[in-house]
Order: C-alpha cells, then structure tokens, then sequence
C-alpha cells in the first residue's frame, strides 16, 4: 500500500491536481482511493526523493558550454567560470498588475547557453499549521514552510542573493552575466564587497581611465553582448502554473516546494525524472510510464525544433498581425461594447445606429461586349500582398492614350514590395529606384482615374492576375472614398488575362508577365512598373 500511496501522491504532484481530483479520478475508475492524510503521509516521504533528481548537477553542462564559449585561461591556473544566467520571478497569486501583495513567490536562475533551471529559490509569508494555532501557543514541531516577513516586493531581491551565493560558493562559477527584466531593483541592491562602505568608486581621472579601458570592448560589443530575454523563465513561471495552479493554495505548506522541485527536475530531465523518483524510492518506474515517458519528451523536442524554424516564426508574427488588425476593424465597427462602468454611463437613443449587415461577396457573372467597349488595359503596385494594403501606382493604356499617377500610401511599405517594384518612402517622399516622383493622395489618383475612364464609358478593364489581385483592391479602394458607384458606371467588367494564358500556353514553367514576355517575345522591360506592365500587355 505504502508503493501505491507513493506513486499516488508523484502522480498528484506530476500532473498538477490535488487531492480533490485524485479522489474524484479514482472513483470514477471504481477504485478506491487514498485519505488525505494518508496522501499528505506519503507526499513527505517522497519530498526527499524528488529534490535530490531535481537538485542534480544541473549546472554542469551550462558550464562545459560556457567554457567552449571562453578563451582559455592562463596554462596551469584554475579560474572560475563567468556564467550568463537569466533571472526572473513568478507570483503564485493571480493579479492585474495593480497590487503585488502575494503570499509567496519562486525565482528562478536558468543558464543562458543550456537552458537548464540552475538555481532556484521560494519564499513564503504563510504557513497552514502555524496559522492555525492561536497566537500565544507553539504549535507542535512541523517541517515550516514559512521563510519570509519581508513585503512582497523584496522577495525578488532575497532570493536574487541566495541564488547568486549558492552558485558563486558551491559551483565555482562566478555569475559574470545576470540577464533581468526592468521591473526590479535587484541589479542596484549589489555591493561592491571589497571597497569600503559597498561604495562606488568616482572621480573624473578614474572615469577617463576605465573609458579608455571599456573602448575595446565598446568595440566588439557585438560579440560580447548575451542578446538575451528572460523569456525561458516566464515560460518556466508557466510550467510551474500547471503543477501548481494559481487557483490554489499551495504555499502554506511544503506541497509548493515540492511541486516546484518536481518542474525543476521536469525541466533538466524531462518526463523520465518520474521514474528516477521511483528508482530513488526503491520501486519499479514501471514500463507504461517509461514509454509514454519516452513519447513525450521525443514530441517535445520535435516540437521545439519546429518552432525555432524560420518559416514558424514568420507565420507566428503573420497570424498575430492579422489577429490584432481584424480585431480592431471588428471593435471600430461594433463601437464600444465593453470597459469599466458601461452601464452606468448615460447613452442618448438618438446616437445608437444599427449596425449594417456585412458586406457579401460580389456574384461574378460572364459579360457579353460590343465593339463600342473599350479596351483599357490596367495595373498596380501596392505596399504589400495583404487585402488591406495601400496601391502606389495606378496605371493604364487604351490605345494611343495611357494613364500613369503614382501615389503616396498611407502604410509602410514592406521590404518584399521594394524589392519588387524599386518604390521607397524617404522624408515623406515617395521615389522610384532612389529617385523622388510626383505622388498624389489616393483619393486624388482615384478622381483622376475616374476622370479618364469616364472618356471611355464603356470599359472592359484587362490585367493579368486581374480577378485575384489587382480588381478586388481597386474596388476596396473605390469603396473606401465613396467612388464605387461611379466607377462601376464607367466599367462594365474586366478580363483577367492569367487563366488566357494558362489555356494558349500549357506546359509553361511559369505564367508570370516578366517570364512570357522573356520567352515567347525574347524581350525585356521594367517589371513590376504599373506602366511598363501595361504597355508590355
């Protein structure tokens, strides 16, 4: 019995439930399961196990990399090693920001160079036993787990100093480089231990001297500094998060400490730190643990090698940006339906309009043409490939007359697009390959090109990709300057010259504009100029 409460309270531990929701598991499965003393019994006797495999020698390996990383020192001298580490806390109470006031916190040293947790501290201002006892009675001898009658806030500073000693006397590493966020005092709480008072030194020869010191390495800046985010310490805040959730109160009692110890080890060793424990304690890891063990850590790591990928990256930062601008298209249009107090601010009937219907996708439909339609061949160049993005070239050709207008956006425009099309914004000018051209506003290129078109009502518009890329943001455009009507009493369609193509030339390896203008006329042009596009079409 006592190897099943043991594995009971590991598992509890491991996959961050309570004994609340053991209990309810269990008896779902029909079997019976352990009393919460009897629980709480064997959690203390696993609580050694578990932080000698948390507590391994972590560090080592931070330490091999940091010495491939720095130059060797002087032949037959032992110098410790200058350690890069990251540093962070986590709350274990939920909050908005606006008030720090947690009963307990955990920080955390992780090795920049092995991603390993080296140090690891927790402070706590309760304790349940404690507590519970009257003031004025000593309550009977318990394992403590209150460490801290400090505020809050100074926990981050104790524990920051604890870190740094553990690591600096029993490691032989010194902490040369301490990666933090900006929401702490810990850098200003260091003392210079060797100078009188922990004073600095000042003084206008001392400066002029270290300046002439530090100009090597202001110099090579680039090869000495980390570069480096505390972003793995609040993913291990996360971690802990699921062991411990926030929602629960851990912290009174030696439960926290040990949940942490099982994220450490969790952390370093991956999911076969379970079976270690087990070993440690003197009963088998059991095969169906050690394989899913096994599968999990294998998916991780596949997991992880695909995030680090460039082209995830990219889709990450993309979704974001489309997430954020659809967001706030929805809230411009549905006005503000939810903040602080809504209901009790005054809202006057007449300034609540319906909300229109959204907008349904044009029916394309064949068109029949006469000889009296105009022929006009059109193309534009715009900021980016995005729906929303802005045009910066209208241009366009029927007959002996053309149209040419370029036009200043109103967003940047991308690295890709300047590639493309040689279009730069300097100073607020817009310039073709470095030079400044003559831009309007959209609105004005619009009413001009309205202007023309209207000298050929009828029109059919013809382009190439016309149906995917060029048309659909020209009506945008039309649409967002209250011109759509007017343009459609100029243009009666457009022909998209790209499946043409497809049909006369099967078998091409591309269908691009540039390509079959290089290869079935043997010529060439400016691509990607609005212009020159439509004279070569």
């Amino acid at each position: 019995m006592s190897g099943y409460g043991m594995r009971a309270s590991l598992g509890m531990m491991h996959s961050g439930s309570g004994h609340t929701q053991v209990e309810n598991f269990m008896s779902a499965l029909k079997i019976e399961g352990l009393h919460h003393t009897s629980m709480k019994k064997r959690e203390l006797e696993v609580e050694p196990n578990i932080e000698n495999v948390c507590r391994a020698d972590a560090i080592h390996e931070e330490i091999e990399l940091q010495k491939e990383n720095d130059s060797p020192g002087k032949c037959g001298v032992a110098t410790p090693v200058m350690g890069q580490f990251k540093y962070d806390m986590g709350w274990q109470k939920r909050g908005a920001g606006r008030a720090y006031d947690s009963n307990n916190g955990i920080r955390t040293m992780i090795g920049n160079l092995s991603g390993n947790v080296c140090g690891f501290g927790v402070r706590s201002k309760d304790c349940r036993k404690c507590t519970y006892h009257k003031k004025g009675q000593f309550p009977p001898y318990h394992k403590c787990s209150k460490n801290w009658d400090g505020s809050s806030k100074s926990m981050e500073l104790d524990v920051a100093a604890q870190v740094v000693m553990d690591i600096e006397q029993n490691k032989n590493v010194q902490v040369g480089v301490l990666i933090i966020d900006d929401d702490t005092t810990t850098a200003k709480k260091y003392k210079h231990s060797s100078l009188p008072y922990g004073r600095d030194l000042v003084g206008e020869e001392l400066r002029t001297d270290l300046s002439s010191i530090f100009e090597s390495f202001i110099k090579n800046v680039d090869k000495i500094s980390p570069a480096a985010s505390t972003k793995d310490v609040e993913s291990f805040n996360n971690m802990i998060a699921s062991k411990a959730p926030k929602r629960c109160h851990y912290s009174s009692t030696s439960s926290l400490q040990n949940r942490v110890n099982c994220v450490v080890a969790e952390k370093n060793l991956g999911s076969t730190y379970v079976s270690q424990v087990n070993k440690s304690i003197g009963i088998s890891p059991g095969k169906f643990y050690s394989k899913h063990a096994e599968r999990k850590d294998n998916k991780r790591k596949r997991r992880l090698e695909f995030e680090n990928t460039l082209t995830f990256k990219k889709r990450k930062i993309e979704k974001k940006m489309n997430k954020s601008k659809q967001n706030a298209q929805k809230e411009l249009r549905e006005g503000v339906t939810y903040q602080s107090s809504i209901d009790l601010i005054g809202n006057n009937e007449t300034d609540i309009i319906e909300i229109p219907k959204p907008i349904s996708a044009p029916e394309q439909r064949k068109i029949e043409t006469n000889t009296d339609c105009s022929h006009v061949y059109c193309d534009i160049e715009t900021t980016s490939l995005y729906k929303s993005c802005d045009i910066t070239q209208i241009a366009a050709v029927s007959g002996k007359d053309n149209f040419n207008q370029y036009i200043l956006p109103t967003q940047p425009i991308t690295l890709g697009a300047t590639q493309v099309t040689g279009l730069t914004v300097v100073n607020n000018m817009l310039c073709y390959k470095g030079k400044p051209v003559h831009a309007v506003s959209l609105r004005t290129a619009l009413e001009q090109f309205l202007v023309w078109l209207e000298k050929r009502n009828p029109c059919v518009l013809i382009g190439h990709n016309f149906r995917i890329f060029d048309f659909p943001r020209l009506v945008r455009s039309f649409e967002l300057y209250n011109l759509l009507t007017s343009f459609q009493n100029c243009v009666i369609g457009f022909v998209d010259t790209l499946p043409l193509c497809k049909e006369q030339f099967p078998g091409l390896d591309k269908y691009s504009q540039e390509y079959r203008v290089k290869n079935l006329m043997n010529a060439q042009y400016s691509a990607h100029n609005a212009f020159e596009d439509v004279c070569s079409l």
